[in-house]
């Protein structure tokens, strides 16, 4: 159940009988939440309400134990509190001015001006090849990557930070990361004029809320540096797609950038590694190019690597022509690598692996 869903004039109603030393209890006496709003229940025998109550998360599987309930109860209410204190400031403050593009189309006030214009064309021509429905296999380019890679640096790198530091490293930037993608993604759906017209680009800022203005600022200088003036058509945003029944793989996006036909791919790092260590992003840039290729019959031969790190720095980096045939051949013998190595453990997995390895020895 998302928070964020939840009406504000129900939230005001809400706060104001939670807002009580014994809040868990009182919340699931008198309240029953429903998909996408809070319902106040009417005023029948408890016994009922409390039936009601359980069968819904039973039914969907979640808070199984009234610790799980009362934790979130109070979640929620100290959402409400914080939600009800920024109306409060809203009032303090005064309407506050929606500012809209010319087109009178998108609300765009969130983005600094030299965004606002933006617009980029949208062609959902491919859009019923983006999904792995008929994939059977558990590979992706990451995966293939983690077999056949040395793994030496990374290992040395978490000695010396130690264990728990890389843990904390890792999730802070799996969340920028996940975060950044969802600025990107719902922005160029805004300025294709598909969705989030007058939503923001993080619609839910609770959900984060670390990161959120370091979030707002990289994904503007994608925008910016990255996008503006040079992507001409988007086909596809987070497009699932797959090669045979080799591998699969999600794509940031895909489109015409600078007037080819590209895959492009969204990085953030905490500081912008130099060209000559992007083997693995190039290869993966390739394996999508080669997937979609396949999938939708285009002709995809260039490849986009668009970074910004968390001092706002910007770094673009492409492959095409023969650069982007040499990765393509490096990614297929790493693909090869894996399937051999397979084949040693079991004689069924020899056969159906030197089958998958007659399907990419074009690529060899």
């Amino acid at each position: 159940m998302k928070t964020n869903l939840l009406k504000i004039s129900k939230m005001k109603q809400f706060y104001s009988m939670m807002d009580e030393p014994d809040v868990p209890s009182s919340f699931w006496q008198y309240n029953s939440l429903q998909v996408g709003d809070t319902e106040f229940l009417s005023k029948s025998d408890k016994a009922e309400r409390v039936e009601k109550r359980n069968q819904y998360f039973y039914d969907r599987k979640k808070f199984i134990t009234s610790v799980d309930r009362w934790a979130y109860a109070e979640k929620l209410l100290q959402y409400i509190k914080k939600r009800y204190e920024r109306e409060k400031q809203k009032k303090k403050l005064g309407k506050k001015k929606i500012i809209k593009s010319k087109d009178g189309k998108r609300v765009v006030g969130m983005y600094p001006e030299n965004l606002r214009e933006v617009t980029f064309k949208y062609n959902d021509r491919y859009q019923s090849f983006y999904n792995n429905d008929d994939y059977h296999g558990d590979l992706s380019p990451s995966r293939i990557f983690d077999q056949t890679e040395d793994k030496s640096g990374l290992e040395r790198w978490r000695l010396k930070v130690g264990e728990e530091e890389a843990d904390r490293i890792v999730e802070e930037s799996k969340a920028i990361g996940t975060s950044l993608h969802t600025y990107i993604e719902n922005s160029v759906m805004k300025f294709s004029n598909i969705k989030h017209l007058k939503g923001l680009p993080l619609p839910n800022p609770e959900a984060h809320e670390l990161h959120h203005d370091l979030v707002t600022n990289m994904g503007n200088v994608i925008l910016e540096k990255g996008l503006k003036d040079k992507l001409e058509e988007v086909w596809g945003l987070e497009a699932n797609i797959h090669y045979e029944n080799i591998y699969r793989g999600i794509i940031d996006m895909v489109g015409i950038y600078e007037g080819k036909q590209t895959i492009i791919d969204f990085k953030t790092k905490r500081t912008i590694p130099q060209r000559k260590y992007q083997d693995r992003f190039f290869k993966q840039l390739t394996a999508y190019a080669v997937a979609h290729n396949w999938r939708c019959k285009t002709n995809i031969r260039k490849g986009v690597l668009l970074f910004v790190d968390r001092d706002l720095n910007f770094e673009r980096y492409s492959i095409e022509g023969k650069e982007f045939e040499y990765y393509k051949k490096l990614f297929f013998q790493d693909v090869d690598k894996v399937f051999v190595g397979r084949a040693k453990d079991i004689k069924k997995a020899m056969d159906i692996n030197n089958q998958k390895r007659k399907e990419i020895k074009i690529f060899l």
